[in-house]
């Protein structure tokens, strides 16, 4: 187990996608049954605190300023959780998202 956080550290220091292949039976049996499991995944572009009657006044065209900056990472949830944070991209017509900090760095 340290060996492959180990492993995970120094690729994610070099930039390297890092995938641990699980070998064990009932551990590959258990991520078999969980493929077929729909999660959700979100993105937080970011947020703002507005009073009633700023939100009353809302309408067509109207803008509201988040706290987060342009080139500043976004959350990415799963399920609700953090998972990870990234970057917003442009994919053809498409808003995306360039995963950043999987796992444990991007934890609350």
């Amino acid at each position: 187990m340290q060996q492959r956080a180990l492993d995970a550290q120094r690729a994610s220091e070099k930039g390297i996608p890092y995938v641990y292949i699980c070998r064990n039976e009932r551990h590959q049996a258990t991520l078999a049954r969980l493929q077929d499991v729909d999660m959700t995944l979100s993105v937080a572009l970011g947020h703002a605190d507005i009073g009633l009657q700023d939100l009353l006044d809302l309408g067509p065209q109207s803008l509201v300023e988040l706290d987060r900056l342009v080139n500043q990472p976004v959350e990415v949830r799963l399920n609700g959780k953090l998972f990870d944070r990234g970057l917003v991209v442009t994919i053809g017509d498409h808003f995306g998202v360039r995963l950043t900090q999987i796992g444990s760095r991007a934890q609350d």
